[in-house]
């Protein structure tokens, strides 16, 4: 199977589904689906492979390598597509293997958290991830409860508030 052509074109959901399908059966291939997420020159194709990378981070994380995984926190990084770096911080939150004092990408995911800039789903994402990072450190865990505490209801969007109320429901 081609899997730029599939990418190139796929449709929807149902089609990601049907390829995942595929990709359940021939594992094998899913390193050169990440390489067409990282390195395709066309976006949208890029994009639809990235969609289908985040679905295989839920179902199978332990198909990523630890270089595919800096891979992917490099594109978040460096990124300026939003809906890229959205995948991208879904993916990172679902492996659950990013280091947890990774200062950098703390502080670009306060950026993207805090940034009236960002999309809903990439402060959300961002704000899910800083949680996840630092939730067994008492200091880090604090200063992200003091972010959200001051962060302003008003400012955000509903899911920035809902996000924000769902996690400080886990104050200790």
């Amino acid at each position: 199977m081609n899997i730029n052509t599939v990418f190139t074109h796929l449709p929807s959901r149902y089609q990601l589904e049907e390829f995942l399908l595929y990709l359940s059966l021939h594992p094998e291939q899913f390193p050169e689906v990440v390489d067409l997420a990282l390195n395709s020159s066309g976006s949208k194709t890029a994009f639809r492979a990235l969609w289908a990378c985040e679905k295989v981070s839920q179902r199978w994380p332990e198909w990523w390598t630890s270089e595919q995984t800096l891979s992917i926190r490099h594109l978040v990084m460096t990124s300026s597509h939003t809906g890229m770096v959205r995948l991208g911080l879904s993916i990172l939150y679902s492996l659950r293997c990013v280091e947890t004092y990774d200062v950098e990408l703390l502080n670009k995911l306060y950026d993207l958290m805090l940034s009236p800039a960002s999309p809903p789903g990439v402060q959300s994402q961002a704000m899910r991830l800083i949680y996840q990072m630092v939730k067994d450190n008492e200091d880090l865990v604090n200063e992200l409860w003091l972010v959200l505490d001051e962060a302003s209801d008003d400012f955000n969007s509903a899911a920035f508030r809902s996000a924000r109320k769902n996690l400080l429901k886990r104050r200790r």
